[in-house]
């Protein structure tokens, strides 16, 4: 129960940054700067950008302790020998899951409403693409916090590791693979897919130019996720036991 409280003010606290980030780059910005972005593909692409940062701290402060809070002061050695490890580390994931899609969901919902006060009728079909490609990054993105929880000792360790990967990690891997293959699509890379939830927020975006296509991307994740929870779930069975 404690735990569930402690997530349901994680979302309100998330949902309120959100909320707040928007309202900064639309009226703040009105009222100090006297000018808006150009176009309403400008100002979808300038809210996104810095929620795709507080969206990267959401899924570090939601999974990361997933499985390693089940050890704080040790009670979880005497608890978890009567649950199904598997159902126990499943159905957290899919809790939190869900919570930081809702904090998604509220994001473009208030970008809509607000770009429909500035600027008129929304893009829609920039805004479903684009929400289910964020989407699909927090389920990637979710699957490796967890997995760095089931070995880890502290969500605090794990929220600063997966912080700097995201920050700086993923586009010095992508810098060192493109190095060797120059020529390698970076459909793989869970950096260029935040990148291109950015990028459809633009009416004119081709999706062929930087990738080969979304059923590539979304396989290559699905792949990431299966392992990384797989890997998540053999060492959280070898931790306890």
């Amino acid at each position: 129960m404690f735990e569930l409280t402690l997530q349901v003010k994680k979302f309100i606290i998330f949902s309120c940054i959100v909320f707040l980030q928007l309202f900064l780059n639309g009226y703040i910005r009105i009222l100090f700067l006297k000018t808006l972005p150009t176009s309403l593909d400008f100002f979808y692409y300038d809210g996104t950008y810095y929620f795709i940062l507080i969206i990267n701290i959401a899924v570090c402060y939601f999974f990361s302790g997933i499985i390693c809070s089940e050890y704080k002061d040790k009670t979880g050695l005497v608890i978890l020998p009567l649950i199904n490890k598997n159902k126990l580390v499943i159905g957290k994931y899919l809790a939190n899951l869900l919570l930081v899609i809702l904090i998604t969901f509220v994001h473009f919902s208030l970008l809509i409403l607000f770009g429909y006060n500035f600027y008129g009728e929304p893009i829609f079909n920039t805004w479903i693409l684009s929400f289910w490609v964020a989407i699909l990054y927090i389920i990637t993105l979710g699957s490796i916090v967890t997995f760095f929880s089931s070995f880890m000792s502290s969500s605090t360790l794990i929220i600063v590791f997966i912080t700097g990967l995201t920050f700086i990690g993923f586009d010095f891997i992508d810098g060192f693979v493109m190095s060797l293959f120059s020529d390698l699509q970076p459909i793989y890379s869970l950096s260029h897919l935040s990148k291109l939830i950015l990028d459809i927020t633009f009416i004119d975006f081709d999706i062929t130019q930087k990738y080969i296509s979304i059923e590539a991307i979304l396989m290559i994740m699905l792949f990431y996720v299966t392992i990384f929870l797989i890997l998540a779930l053999y060492l959280f069975k070898r931790r306890e036991s």
